[in-house]
């Protein structure tokens, strides 16, 4: 999607400008900025957001001004609107399991994207019926209808309602996810359950990372998280690479070029399936961008993550010292409202995986941090990724764990101040996060 034509007047009075992941970091325009503190994202809504991470008390108003720009140059053009004229070029329907519509995506031409839902009851709608902007509606993935009709068929995951098109008309049952690359979502995953999932990425124009000196492609970026967060309900996953050329970009390319469905059922055939850990070499932790190797080989898997099982002792243990955390939290102000009290659950869960760590080290453990400078981060499903955060010390140990009680895998560790890549770099919610892919760790010894 063109996210940057949509504010490229905005992006252009910015300096040290780069991609990260879907949306951008640069210098702040409102302060003497060195360290590129700035992010830019693209919202639901289509609203540019733009947040200074520096603490020096930039606004909204005061970077808007520094750049010399208004208000409107922060928010979509309506269609309709000043501006190059845009025209309808196709719409994709969104539809629940039972096939209600829940929104629209709507491509336009000169290229771009814009989402769209019918008003609610008593809901003002535009002149057209329709307003622009999903707010609170419920995201799903494209095809749940058909997908959830279909039980048993084999699901491909493309980049795009355009793939996904072009091969439900060979008879393939497809999907993507809404939003673009970057956008798929742990809950997506849950309608993939039980399926033999194929993911074709899209190879994107490669991305240079000067510091690390690597090549990456944005679009198998956004395949392997899709994948990290499928496997775990999915029956198989596989990769299936259609691009890698210059005039081969993704799937309508491959098609275009004179590819057939079965082609594509040979080469689903010929696939290894995908295993958490290891990483098809397309999608570059190794390659270049002139020669990216091929798809149909991994690298090799990290070493087996530990696994461990909590007896019922362990587990009561454990919920005795959540339950102190949680008075504490709430003696500390944490707990304020009702709202916040559904975070029992998450206090339980952490004081898990602090026990299966501690016991998969031998290490007695009184609730506190299993060991100085070690701490666990608690993920649900295998595959997950372990996060850093600003708060980390540089030398803290990062120990990833996830599973569900009374079982629990130890995947590995990076001490914090690895782990702060800016390829691993993400904003959410105004914090500040590092996401390091399971792959990366190192794996754990005993003692």
């Amino acid at each position: 999607m063109t996210d940057a034509g949509r504010y490229q007047k905005v992006l252009d009075r910015l300096e040290g400008v780069k991609r990260n992941g879907s949306g951008w970091t640069a210098r702040c325009p409102s302060h003497g900025d060195q360290h590129a503190s700035l992010s830019i994202n693209i919202a639901d809504d289509d609203r540019l957001l733009v947040n200074c991470h520096a603490n020096q008390g930039c606004t909204f108003d005061s970077i808007r001004q520094a750049l010399g720009l208004e208000v409107a140059d922060f928010f979509p053009l309506k269609p309709g609107g000043s501006g190059p004229k845009r025209t309808i070029e196709a719409t994709y329907d969104y539809r629940d399991e039972g096939g209600k519509l829940l929104f629209q995506v709507v491509r336009f031409t000169p290229k771009d994207f814009r989402q769209r839902r019918r008003p609610n009851e008593g809901e003002p709608a535009g002149r057209d019926g329709w307003i622009w902007g999903l707010k609170n509606t419920r995201r799903v993935i494209y095809n749940l209808d058909k997908i959830t009709k279909n039980a048993h068929r084999m699901v491909f995951v493309v980049e795009g309602e355009k793939d996904a098109d072009r091969l439900g008309k060979l008879g393939f049952l497809a999907t993507t996810a809404p939003m673009g690359a970057g956008k798929w979502k742990a809950e997506y995953s849950r309608s993939l359950a039980n399926r033999h999932v194929v993911i074709c990425p899209d190879y994107d124009k490669p991305c240079h990372n000067e510091k690390t000196g690597a090549t990456t492609y944005p679009g198998w970026a956004h395949a392997l998280e899709a994948a990290k967060l499928i496997h775990p309900y999915a029956e198989s996953v596989k990769f299936l690479e259609f691009g890698g050329t210059a005039s081969v970009m993704d799937v309508s390319d491959w098609l275009d070029g004179g590819g057939t469905a079965e082609q594509i059922k040979q080469m689903v055939r010929e696939a290894a399936e995908w295993e958490p850990g290891t990483v098809p070499n397309s999608a570059q932790v190794g390659g270049t961008a002139e020669n990216p190797p091929k798809a149909g080989t991994q690298q090799a898997a990290v070493s087996e993550p530990e696994t461990v099982t909590l007896t019922r002792l362990d587990v009561s243990a454990a919920m005795a010292v959540a339950t102190r955390r949680i008075l504490q939290a709430m003696s500390d102000g944490r707990f304020a409202s009702e709202s916040n009290r559904g975070r029992f659950h998450a206090f339980c869960e952490q004081a898990m995986a602090d026990a299966a760590f501690a016991k998969s080290r031998g290490w007695w453990w009184n609730g506190e941090a299993p060991r100085e400078g070690v701490t666990v981060r608690y993920r649900e499903r295998e595959g997950q990724e372990l996060y850093a955060m600003e708060s980390d010390d540089d030398d803290a140990c990062l120990i990833l764990v996830s599973g569900e009680c009374p079982n629990y895998k130890i995947a590995g560790w990076i001490y914090a101040k690895d782990a702060r890549r800016e390829e691993w770099k993400r904003v959410s919610g105004g914090r500040t996060l590092w996401f390091v892919p399971p792959g990366e760790l190192k794996p754990l010894k005993k003692g």
